[in-house]
C-alpha cells in the first residue's frame, strides 16, 4: 500500500465547512490513489511474458524453470522436451525468420551468446526488442541459469527447486566418480574428417566429471579435425 506524507494543514475554528471539505477531499484522493495502485499491481501480476528461445539448451532450461507455457517461439533445432513440438518455429539464429518472430509479439528473446552471430544480435537490438543474452561455460553455471530464467519468466519457485535438484545430482555425480581411475576417451563430434572438440566444450566437461579425459591433443578452436593416424596411435581405455 502506498504511503503518503503531507505537511501540516492549519484550519481556524471558524472554518468548519472548509475543514470538512479538506478532510473529505483528502480521503477521496487517498482512496483513488490506493485503488489505482491496487489495479496496477493486479494487472502487473497478470502480465505473462511472451518468450522466444533461440537455442535448444535454452529451451530445455526454460521448461525446467517452469516457463514452458510462456514460450511462444523457438529455433528450428529445439526438440526437447516433447511439448516443444507444439511451439511455433522461427528459424535458426543465422537464418532467422524475423517477420515471423515479430508476429509472435515477444516481450523477451533469450539468445545463446556463443551461438548467435553478432550481426543477428545487432539486428534484433535495432528492432527495439528486449534481449537476454546468456552463455554457460561450466556445469555449475546451469543452476544459476535456471534461477535467472525463473526470475525473468515469473516462475522463480519452480526454477529454484529445479536448481536445487540439479546441484544435488551434480554433487552426487562428482562424489561418485571422484576416486575412480580416469579413463582416456575419444569423442567424435562429426562423422566426416573425424571432427573432435576442445577441452572447454560441454562434452569434455561431462567426461571430466565422470573421471574421463580426452586422449588426443586439444585444439584452441571449438573443434578440430583429426587424422586416422592420430586416432590409431592414441591409446584409449
Amino acid at each position: 500500500m502506498p504511503r503518503f506524507l503531507c505537511g501540516h494543514i492549519i484550519v481556524h475554528a471558524d472554518m468548519t465547512i472548509w475543514r470538512t471539505c479538506i478532510v473529505n477531499m483528502t480521503l477521496v484522493l487517498g482512496a483513488a490513489i490506493a485503488c489505482a495502485a491496487a489495479t496496477y499491481g493486479a494487472d502487473a501480476a497478470k502480465t505473462v511474458p511472451r518468450i522466444i528461445s533461440l537455442s535448444p539448451h535454452i529451451t530445455e532450461l526454460l521448461f525446467a524453470a517452469g516457463a514452458g507455457d510462456r514460450i511462444v517461439g523457438v529455433d528450428d533445432s529445439s526438440d526437447y522436451p516433447p511439448a516443444v513440438a507444439r511451439i511455433t518455429r522461427v528459424g535458426e539464429p543465422a537464418a532467422l525468420d524475423v517477420e515471423g518472430l515479430l508476429k509472435l509479439r515477444p516481450t523477451l528473446i533469450v539468445l545463446w551468446d556463443s551461438g548467435t552471430p553478432a550481426s543477428r544480435k545487432a539486428e534484433l537490438e535495432r528492432l527495439k526488442l528486449r534481449l537476454y543474452v546468456t552463455d554457460q561455460h561450466h556445469l555449475d553455471d546451469i543452476g544459476a541459469t535456471l534461477i535467472e530464467f525463473g526470475r525473468l519468466a515469473g516462475t522463480l519457485p519452480v526454477a529454484a527447486a529445479a536448481a536445487r535438484s540439479y546441484r544435488t545430482d551434480l554433487a552426487q555425480l562428482r562424489s561418485h566418480y571422484a576416486a575412480r581411475p580416469r579413463l582416456r576417451v575419444f569423442y567424435q563430434v562429426w562423422d566426416r574428417r573425424c571432427t573432435r572438440c576442445r577441452a572447454s566444450m560441454w562434452s569434455a566437461r561431462f567426461y571430466r566429471c565422470a573421471a574421463a579425459t580426452m586422449f588426443l591433443p586439444i585444439s584452441p578452436r571449438w573443434r578440430r579435425q583429426s587424422t586416422r593416424k592420430q586416432c590409431s596411435r592414441a591409446t584409449p581405455t
